[in-house]
């Protein structure tokens, strides 16, 4: 089942048209039509709008929505039990992230996924995990839940950030002494990256990473 296919479901099972749905949501039927067929995404707003008009199937509803917003292998039980809707927030992911190489796009999202609030800010961000370099405190394919706002160095935690336009999720370690930044890997059979204080230009801390989101940790 998918989203699209219950709302169709529940909308003839309350004998509505898609007309008549459309005026009950005040948005298009033909875009009404395309989200039963699945030929386009259902962002919150809708989800809301829905919900409003089928009060009773808000359940069944809003567990089909959050399986349409998680990635495909975590479209399970368990991780759609984990959100509420009351409490979701739909933010975007910006790419993937080194445990190699990674590309960070903040302009163009690659997807949004939604996530419970919590102590972090709604501006906050996620990235595809690539790579095997932070195993095993991260695997690839793993979504690292990124704070823009929580820039201040601790060392060793775990960061978001960009080098010569590559994006890395490593520790941190400032040597004040050397004047050199170094970003560690977990894996012990990759190389710490040393930025001396010349290269440091095109060096950017995007936020630390506050939470992982994957199938067995979710």
């Amino acid at each position: 089942m998918s989203f699209g296919s219950v709302l169709k479901e529940i909308r003839k099972k309350n004998k509505d048209s898609l007309r008549g749905l459309a005026q009950k949501m005040d948005i298009s039927f033909s875009f009404i039509d395309k989200i039963e067929k699945n030929n386009a995404p259902v962002s919150k707003v809708f989800f809301e709008k829905v919900i409003a008009v089928y009060t009773e199937e808000k359940d069944i509803l809003t567990q089909e929505y959050i399986k349409s917003q998680l990635p495909e292998k975590m479209q399970n039980e368990k991780s759609i039990n984990s959100l509420k809707s009351d409490e979701i927030l739909n933010l975007p992911v910006y790419g993937k992230v080194s445990a190699g190489f990674g590309c960070l796009n903040f302009y163009a999202p690659t997807r949004y996924m939604p996530i419970s609030k919590g102590a972090f800010s709604k501006d906050s961000f996620f990235v595809e995990i690539s790579g095997n370099s932070m195993t095993p405190t991260l695997e690839e394919g793993e979504f690292a839940l990124v704070d823009p706002h929580n820039l201040d160095y601790v060392k060793n935690k775990i960061y978001v950030v960009t080098y010569c336009n590559e994006g890395y999720i490593k520790r941190l370690e400032v040597k004040d002494k050397l004047g050199i930044i170094t970003l560690k890997s977990d894996n012990p059979e990759y190389d710490d990256i040393d930025i001396s204080e010349e290269m440091q230009e095109y060096f950017k801390i995007n936020g630390r990473v506050v939470k992982v989101i994957s199938v067995k940790k979710i």
